[in-house]
């Protein structure tokens, strides 16, 4: 029967409704939206409207009112807990309140590409065959039902506040040159944001062991094992071939974010570089993160690299004498190229970029990140480390 002591704002708890039922609150930007069933028993005459309200821990309240399950509670703080109830009102009163829900905290959901950078491609002093491509760096994405590296889904969105300052790092490519390096990692972090860190691309490697990163660098012989992808960020690199009689070794193609860096052939030379992913966080479709190609070095065949992959991937070199990997493109997080043997340079990895896309302006950035538009969306590409306040 209907509830005895509901009733307070009107005068007759006989004939108000009995209480609805908690449902779920689910937390968005400075607002809860809270689940409930109408209850079966309305009392006599039907039910009005419905009354939520969120609760924080100080006591301090907000309502709204609806006439059927959800109600949006708006007006709430960023970064406070809220519990919330919900009680039904008609022409003789109202209800008791539901019980309370479980808590939910309003934030700012903002989705979000992080791109590590790039290993080079691999440099060894010394004899030696083609050498390895570079690894991507680390991919990852929350954006629509795009992928991240590795064939990882799409991410949850970042849960940001107001007046919180949120660092941005972005990782410098592995140096290239007289010496092959991983990349480095890029990441997002502020207070309570668990930190967001996408991994350095893996170096290629020339009769020594590759890289492991977001992308593994690719392998120059058979002697050592390709570099290592990170599990929802790269691919691994592609594995080499041992010196033949024709004076042949070509070298793997470095992992990509997109797919496994191409093993070397004793009929076509170095590997290519694994491909990248395309996002349209920029509202444009742009493809970053592809893994370097595998050097070849040649002296009585015709044999080729391996190209980038592509990304921006760096392409590898062919040639009998030492002729360096080319560079991996700058923000795309791409692997650098391997040269045509041990002692040509290593191609340099691409630096790696961070793409935040956010539902409202922010309030102040530093590391001069551009800012666009798209729809009711701001985005803020950022090639260079700084910070964001929103």
């Amino acid at each position: 029967m209907a509830n005895r002591n509901g009733g307070y704002i009107g005068t007759d708890g006989l004939d108000a409704p009995d209480a609805p039922t908690i449902g779920t609150p689910t937390a968005g930007n400075a607002q809860i939206s809270l689940t409930f069933t109408a209850p079966t028993d309305v009392g006599t005459g039907s039910i009005t409207e419905f009354i939520a309200t969120a609760v924080d821990s100080s006591g301090n309240s907000i309502g709204a009112t609806g006439s059927s399950s959800p109600i949006v509670i708006t007006g709430l703080t960023n970064g406070t807990a809220y519990t919330c109830k919900v009680l039904a009102v008609n022409a003789y009163g109202a209800s008791a309140y539901s019980e309370d829900s479980s808590s939910a905290t309003p934030s700012i959901s903002v989705d979000f590409l992080v791109i590590a950078g790039g290993g080079s491609g691999a440099y060894t002093a010394g004899s030696g065959g083609g050498s390895g491509g570079g690894g991507a760096g680390g991919y990852r994405s929350s954006y629509s039902t795009e992928s991240s590296g590795g064939g990882g889904s799409a991410e949850t969105a970042l849960s940001v506040n107001t007046s919180v300052q949120y660092t941005i790092t972005i990782g410098a490519g592995g140096a290239g040159g007289y010496e092959a390096n991983n990349g480095n990692n890029s990441s997002v972090s502020g207070t309570g944001l668990t930190t967001l860190t996408s991994i350095g691309g893996g170096k290629g490697g020339n009769n020594n062991q590759p890289g492991d990163g977001g992308s593994g660098g690719g392998l120059s012989s058979d002697n050592y094992t390709r570099g290592q992808g990170t599990a929802n960020q790269g691919y691994n690199g592609g594995n080499g071939l041992p010196l033949n009689s024709d004076n042949h070794n070509g070298a793997g193609g470095g992992g990509g974010a997109g797919a496994v860096g191409a093993n070397a052939t004793s009929n076509g030379g170095g590997g290519d570089g694994g491909a990248g992913v395309a996002s349209t966080i920029t509202a444009s479709s742009v493809t970053r993160a592809g893994g370097g190609g595998g050097g070849n070095y040649r002296s009585q065949n015709s044999l080729g690299a391996g190209d980038g992959g592509t990304g921006g991937g760096g392409d590898g070199e062919s040639s009998a004498s030492a002729v360096a990997g080319g560079a991996g493109t700058t923000n795309t997080g791409s692997g650098g190229g391997g040269g045509s043997k041990s002692e040509a340079q290593a191609g340099a990895g691409g630096s790696g970029i961070i793409i935040l896309r956010s539902p409202i302006q922010a309030s102040a950035t530093t590391g001069s990140p551009s800012a666009s538009t798209s729809g009711s969306d701001y985005i803020y590409q950022f090639t260079g480390s700084g910070s964001i306040t929103f």
